[in-house]
């Protein structure tokens, strides 16, 4: 891990870019509890290309505005049962992707979900 990594502070809630997925700018709630992050999607389709499995998504990356959307598409890692912060069971398409925070990226796994009635994108 570069040192820079290490010395970032993040607020409870702070703007992050998903550069794999072409998403500039989503509100996060930072949540050090959960095991994986969860990223606001739509219209959730499983495909599948060259014989590999791919999800393909909508997402409205800013809460309460329904006129910016953006169609993502990523491999698809699994599907995982999720408990939702209602404590509900779920199963929810995982991938992997990129999230940069300040000059800092990092790799990690997000499951794909509705969050309209959620206070964050993700």
């Amino acid at each position: 891990m570069a040192l820079d990594a290490i010395n970032t502070i993040v607020g409870w809630k702070e703007w992050v870019a998903l550069p794999d997925l072409h998403l500039p700018a989503v509100k996060a709630k930072i949540d050090t509890g959960a095991a994986t992050s969860s990223l606001h999607a739509y219209k959730i389709v499983y495909i599948r290309r060259e014989g590999k499995k791919f999800v393909r998504f909508e997402v409205h990356p800013i809460q309460n505005n329904k006129k910016i959307k953006i169609m993502c598409i990523a491999p698809l890692l699994e599907k995982r049962a999720v408990k939702s912060s209602s404590g509900e069971l779920t199963k929810r398409p995982v991938i992997k992707t990129s999230i940069k925070i300040g000059n800092n990226v990092w790799e990690i796994e997000l499951n794909l979900t509705n969050r309209d009635s959620m206070g964050m994108r993700m």
